[in-house]
Formats: C-alpha cells, structure tokens, sequence
C-alpha cells in the first residue's frame, strides 16, 4: 500500500510542459497558449453528420491465418435528428504466404469486390510489426478495419453526402499503412468535388507533452469553464497526415477532451459551424461530451458474441470438411482461451 501512495501521489501532479511531443520532424509542435481557445457559439445549419466506424470479430485464427466477421457503419445526423443508418458486413480472410522472397499476409474479402484491389502486407514491415516479430494477425485485421472505414466513407459521400455535410471517422486521419494511403488519396478529391469535408473524431489521445505529461491534462488545467476548441496544435509536414489537429470540449458537464482532426487541404472552414453541431450532437446523458452519432455508430458496427457464435456454427457446418483438416492449425493458437476457461469456471 505504501507503494501505491508512492504511485498515485507522482500520477496526481499537475500537468506541465510547454508543447506537444512528437517523436518524428514531421510534425512541429506549437508552444500552449491559453489564447488558442476558442469558445464554441451555438450555431443553426442544415448540413448533416456522417458518424463513421467499424468493427470485427475472429471467427478461426491459427499462426498462418485468420477468419473474421467485419462490419463497417454510419449514423447521420442533420439538426440533431437521426435522418439514416447505413451498415455494410463482409467477412475476411488473411493468409500467410511467401511473395518474392518475403513472408507477407494476403487479405481477401467475401463477398469480394469491397476493396478495389488486393491488399497485402509485408510481416515486418516496420509499421505493423514489434521489434524482431512479424506482425499480429490481430494487427493486420485492425489495419483492413481501418481500410474498409475509409473506403466505407467514400461510398458515403458518394452516395448520400450533399454540399457541406461533414464526414467524422473513428480514430484520426493518418494513414498508418500503404492502402491506408491510397483509400485516403481517392476520398479526399471524392469529397472535396461534392464541399464535403472530412474529419476523424479520436476516443481516446495517448498525446504527451515535452515533460511526459498528459497533453489533454495540461489543457484542462489551463481552460476556463464552457465548451471551446483548441488550435493551432501542430504544424504537419507529412503525406501520410493531411489533417490540422484540433482538441474539443463538447459539453460544459464533463471532462473529457476529445482530438479532433480535419482535412488540412480543403478551403476555408467555418469551424465554429463545425464545432457548433459537433456540440449539440453531444448531449446525451449517457454520456455527455461525446457525439451521440459516433456512439450509435459504434453499437452499430459491433459483432456481438451472439452472432460471432452463429457465424461459426454456420461455417463449421458448411465447411466441416475443411474445418477438420485445420484444426491442428487452430490448436496452436487456442491455450489461451482454454486456460481462460479453466480458469473463469475454477474462480467464478
């Protein structure tokens, strides 16, 4: 217990520093300022609202491959009136292979014709993989996820999104995978030829400042009661991250500090519009401060463990044959889950 004392009385230190830390020159750090908060006006708009996200679930994994439900969907909303729910399930399959040489994972997707070409990655690719190890199968399905997000987005604005509607993705705008890249390089001209723009909405920031503290701490510390939005935060020099980050307080009634990032090449904005309905979508007392869009679009996209369990008891069915014969692929991976049985039904 004296250890723990020790603990939390370092964690309740104030929050210091000066800026932003970014560990690449890509992006420049502005100095914290209290001058860079800005209150957020009740503003009247028509546009809408297109809350973005995703979600998955492993069917059958193994070391060399993995099966998964995926599931991308949107809630829109236009003057805080929930007008549309759009959803889209494929299921995917990644495989372990050698391509010229390099051990690399091949996605594909049923039905097919989700993604426009296929996609594969490199195990060790820097970017995916954990120092000396090839890159989780778990990773690599997060990284179709985030694909299918954005490809899902471009079906949106191409479909359903008119002149000054606003996109809001899950998560944030940098592209962590070569795809990644050329999904975002296809919808940012889709969107801007329609004035519709794009933007990321982050549930949780792991920003640090220049001392190891909390960015979003440090700002809370320095901001005065109200909503506010706050910029400039850094200055980005990078083709994987067209975005302006910016950090929002949506309700007076909670602490959370939420980043928020746009579209740094689209034309002038009217933040104030954009944060405005940002505001009034986050009112909802189940949780208060975070749009009620991006949590309908997050109950829509999650596969239940319901349907997980169908799902595999439909494709062992179908498939038994083949489920057989990788079973001892299947068990390689599988102590895990057992232990965690054994050790629920010893405890609970």
């Amino acid at each position: 217990m004296e250890t723990l004392e020790d603990v939390f009385r370092v964690l309740k230190k104030e929050a210091t520093g000066t800026k932003a830390y970014f560990p690449d020159k890509t992006h420049r750090a502005f100095p914290v300022s209290r001058e860079f908060f800005k209150p957020i006006p009740f503003v009247r708009s028509e546009a809408s609202l297109f809350f973005i996200d995703g979600g998955q679930a492993e069917l059958f994994s193994s070391p060399d491959f993995c099966i998964a439900l995926m599931r991308v969907a949107c809630s829109a909303f236009q003057q805080n009136k929930r007008v549309k729910l759009l959803k889209e399930d494929f299921t995917v399959s990644i495989r372990a292979e050698f391509i010229e040489d390099k051990l690399s994972y091949v996605v594909t997707t049923y039905p097919a014709g989700f993604f426009s070409a296929p996609i594969v990655f490199e195990a060790f690719d820097r970017n995916l993989s954990e120092g000396a190890h090839r890159a989780k199968l778990s990773k690599i399905l997060e990284e179709v996820r985030k694909c299918a997000e954005i490809v899902f987005a471009n079906k949106i604005v191409k479909e359903n999104a008119v002149e000054g509607d606003i996109i809001i993705l899950d998560g944030d705008l940098e592209a962590t995978n070569y795809y990644a890249k050329q999904y975002y390089e296809q919808l940012y001209p889709a969107a801007a030829s329609k004035d519709v723009l794009i933007t990321a909405l982050a549930k949780t920031s792991t920003l640090l400042t220049d001392t190891g503290s909390s960015f979003t701490a440090l700002l809370e510390g320095m901001s005065s009661a109200g909503i506010w939005y706050y910029t400039p935060v850094a200055e980005i020099n990078s083709p994987k991250h067209l975005a302006e980050i910016f950090f929002v307080k949506l309700s007076e009634f909670s602490k959370h500090i939420f980043k928020f990032e746009i579209y740094n090449r689209h034309p002038p904005l009217d933040l104030e519009k954009i944060f405005s309905l940002l505001a009034q979508n986050s009112r909802d007392l189940t949780f208060p401060g975070y749009p009620y869009g991006m949590i309908l679009a997050d109950k829509l996209a999650r596969v239940s463990e319901q349907e997980k369990s169908e799902a595999k008891l439909r494709m062992s069915v179908k498939f038994s044959k083949e489920v057989k014969e990788i079973s001892s692929s299947i068990s390689a991976t599988n102590a895990h889950e057992i232990l965690d049985k054994i050790a629920y039904k010893k405890y609970k």
